[in-house]
């Protein structure tokens, strides 16, 4: 038992929060005590934290104790979260929605910078590959498409030209493209197997067809 400083009143240890910097481990007002403090004094601890914290120091100090904060919790707060998106995935698919409904403008030019940085046109060139390999109900495998050039040799399949390049206009002769040896369309899979390299004239030429149609004359296609 102790007494609290704030009312007067003998109370049990359980009724204080704990202070580490005191001698015995518990703050010297009760629980009710300060509550009741905080709520009077809401607005003035309020202003002196934001003042604190507009200083280097408060923002060096509020920085640490997050860090320390998170790398304590982290499995505790990822259950949480796990459990908050479980149990609210309607809502927060709707706030999603209304947040972009409401953000078209600066979605726009945060994409349109995006797509045009090289990590950001690779991975709409994945998507894109995804989504048409998902049309076609067809087996995709994840492919990074410069180590595809590289191992390619940066040379097209069908007339050896050499040194395309991925970077330029798709129209340019001298463009890499990527295309399916048999297409997904026809059973092909979306898969670094079924992939080779072709430059802009060549794949433009060949279409949809499969590449034994350009490679082989039908007089030695095997029936």
């Amino acid at each position: 038992m102790r007494v609290c400083t704030g009312c007067g009143i003998e109370k049990p240890h359980d009724a204080f929060n704990k202070c580490k910097s005191k001698r015995d481990g518990l703050q010297s007002r009760c629980k009710a005590c300060e509550a009741a403090y905080y709520a009077a004094n809401r607005e003035a601890r309020n202003a002196q934290r934001a003042k604190h914290r507009a200083t280097l120091a408060g923002r060096e100090g509020s920085r640490r104790a997050c860090a320390k904060h998170y790398a304590n919790n982290r499995e505790a707060r990822n259950a949480g979260s796990a459990e908050y998106h479980a149990n609210n995935r309607e809502a927060i698919k709707a706030q999603k929605a209304r947040w972009r409904a409401n953000n078209r403008d600066a979605i726009a030019v945060r994409m349109a910078g995006y797509v045009a940085t090289p990590s950001g046109k690779a991975a709409m060139q994945r998507a894109s590959a995804k989504r048409r390999a998902a049309k076609a109900n067809a087996r995709h495998e994840p492919y990074d498409r410069a180590e595809l050039l590289d191992l390619h040799g940066h040379t097209c399949a069908m007339c050896g030209k050499t040194g395309l390049d991925d970077s330029l206009p798709r129209t340019d002769p001298n463009r890499a493209q990527i295309d399916h040896i048999i297409p997904i369309s026809q059973g092909g899979a979306d898969a670094p197997h079924n992939l080779m390299l072709l430059c802009a004239p060549c794949n433009m030429s060949k279409t949809d067809a499969p590449c034994y149609e350009f490679f082989y004359p039908k007089s030695v296609r095997v029936p």
